[in-house]
């Protein structure tokens, strides 16, 4: 049957000037291995086709696709990361004095907010006269959001307190003034967020 196709595609492309006919057996097998060698590189051809799509999919598989747009790749220092995701809390110190002077300074660490606290109420009160200021045991870490109040009764005598919330900070500080003294307002306020 191959013998009658290539016989017959010969008789073909001979009507159209491309070849003649052939003579005899020895063409025919001539043109059965010319159709042999066709097959074979269009078998060789579909195989190497195979063989990149398969490794594209492959490579597909293996490497992640990149992030949609606007998202940012991973980062590889994850310290840098946990600092640029990190809210913006402040530790607060807070000092006072048996006389009424009190300060509240803000920092990056517990240390240096206790200090600058305890400079800034030193500083009020040798303008007073007395320099006698001391940590007053409330201590606002950057850890997490927290708020202080700072109460003063008439006499001056201080009472602090400090809570998650800035109300309740404000309230807790003013119940613990009233139980010292009389006359009691919030002298100042805040959270370490702002």
């Amino acid at each position: 049957m191959l013998r009658g196709v290539a016989v017959a595609l010969l008789v073909l492309l001979s009507t159209q000037g491309h070849a003649q006919a052939p003579a005899d057996t020895n063409d025919l097998d001539s043109i059965q291995r010319q159709l042999d060698q066709a097959k074979a590189a269009r078998a060789a051809a579909a195989r190497k086709k195979a063989a990149a799509l398969a490794a594209a999919k492959r490579k597909r598989h293996e490497t992640p696709p990149p992030p949609p747009p606007g998202i940012q790749p991973p980062v590889e220092d994850l310290e840098a990361e946990r600092r640029n995701l990190a809210p913006n809390y402040k530790a607060i110190g807070l000092a006072w004095d048996s006389r009424g002077a009190s300060a509240a300074r803000t920092a990056d660490t517990v240390e240096e907010a206790k200090q600058a606290a305890l400079d800034a109420c030193n500083a009020a009160a040798t303008a007073n006269g007395n320099a006698d200021c001391f940590d007053s045991g409330i201590t606002i870490m950057p850890s997490s959001r927290f708020c202080y109040a700072v109460s003063k009764d008439s006499a001056g005598k201080v009472a602090g307190a400090s809570r998650a919330d800035l109300a309740a900070a404000r309230e807790a500080s003013l119940g613990q003034c009233s139980t010292a003294g009389t006359g009691c307002v919030v002298a100042y306020s805040g959270c370490n967020d702002s």
